[in-house]
């Protein structure tokens, strides 16, 4: 249960950095 609880954690944490650094290469 840890690895699944951890997967999406880890997916979920990653995902809004990659856009906050795509929207700042951006501008």
């Amino acid at each position: 249960m840890t690895t699944t609880d951890s997967a999406p954690t880890k997916i979920t944490s990653i995902a809004p950095a990659k856009i906050t650094v795509t929207t700042a290469a951006i501008r």
